[in-house]
Parts: structure tokens; sequence; C-alpha cells
């Protein structure tokens, strides 16, 4: 299957020292069960994408709300890494594979 990349919109986020910032991400996702997609999440390219897009900001959200700005300075990646373990916990049982999330930037 193809590889999606999908641009999210800068969201946002509060850390834990009540740091109010905006993060951009991209997200690359693929569909791994074709079956499971269409029969849970229906052949709507658009839905799919709006439930990839909220499962990505609610996690972005609760990831970055653990930790100090100093930490998302310094541990970019490794904190990118913990919000694709999120979400792929949740959008796995529907037949999409995360394969890569990427913080562009910190605004």
């Amino acid at each position: 299957m193809k590889t999606v990349v999908m641009n999210l919109a800068p969201q946002t986020v509060i850390t834990k020292d009540n740091v109010s910032f905006k993060i951009e991400t991209t997200v690359y996702y693929r569909t791994v069960d074709p079956y499971k997609l269409v029969y849970k999440l229906g052949n709507n390219f658009n839905e799919i994408r709006s439930f990839i897009g909220e499962m990505s900001y609610s996690a972005m959200r609760s990831v970055v709300g653990e930790r100090i700005l100093q930490d998302l300075l310094e541990d970019r990646q490794g904190i990118a890494d913990d919000i694709e373990k999120q979400v792929m916990g949740s959008v796995g049982v529907w037949g999409l594979l995360i394969e890569n999330i990427f913080i562009k930037g910190i605004l």
C-alpha cells in the first residue's frame, strides 16, 4: 500500500510548566488491512484523514502536557516517537499503520 503524507495544522499545546505554543507536525501513514479500514471507518478518505488528525492532536496534547518546555526543545524526536506510539495504539485496530510522525516546527 502507498504511504500517505498528511500535514496537520499548527496545534496549540500547553506544557507541564504552563508554556503555551503551537506545534506543526506531519503524519506518514498507510493502510495495512483495507478490510478493517473500510468495515470500521468506511471508504470516505476525508473521514479517515479526520480520524487520524484527531488522534494525532489528542496524543500530541497528552504527550507534550507531561513535559516541560526544555524537554521539548532538547528531545523533539523522542517526543515525536511517544506521540507516534500513542497514535498507533489508537489507529492500529482500524487497519492503519503510522509510519512516522515528524515535528516540523515549534511556533
